[in-house]
């Protein structure tokens, strides 16, 4: 995936990419938010990745979860879409990056979480009210925003709770 990305921006310089990403809210039962710092980065991410050709966005979100965390998320359902112009960035390679995050709340997930991924990179749950800010993904940021907002103060949501909730679709 990152080969894609890569080979994208470099086929493209100076033009403003738009990029699908496909985010999990995870939880932990006390409701503290799981976050995702790749070994090399100072800034703090919510889980999750690019969408790339021929992907759903379920397998997307799937295949990044798994790979940071050892979680399958067997279902899961789309709570909020993000994009606009206060998300735009430049990456680490200079393209112009217009992302488009979809935020999903997982309804069924198996496995044990990997707290020490083989990469380097470190995981790790926040408190909603402690969560640093000033070190998350500045175009991330309204989306924790979003999850501070409207899910920090809820009772913890049990998994019977999300059956209401329709599955994302392939």
């Amino acid at each position: 995936m990152i080969d894609y990305r890569k080979n994208l921006h470099d086929a493209a310089p100076g033009m403003a990419l738009v990029e699908i990403s496909a985010l999990a809210l995870l939880t932990d039962p006390q409701g503290n938010l799981l976050l995702v710092r790749d070994k090399d980065d100072v800034y703090w991410h919510l889980l999750g990745g690019w969408l790339g050709p021929d992907e759903t966005i379920r397998e997307c979100l799937q295949r990044s979860v798994l790979k940071n965390c050892s979680i399958l998320l067997e279902s899961c359902s789309l709570l909020k879409v993000f994009s606009g112009s206060d998300l735009n960035y430049f990456s680490e390679d200079s393209a112009h990056v217009s992302p488009v995050y979809m935020l999903f709340f997982p309804k069924r997930i198996r496995g044990s979480l990997r707290t020490k991924p083989q990469d380097g990179s470190e995981i790790r749950f926040f408190a909603p009210w402690n969560i640093p800010m000033d070190r998350v993904f500045p175009p991330m940021r309204r989306v924790i925003r979003y999850f501070i907002d409207n899910y920090s103060s809820m009772p913890i949501a049990q998994s019977a709770d999300w059956d209401r909730y329709p599955e994302i679709v392939d």
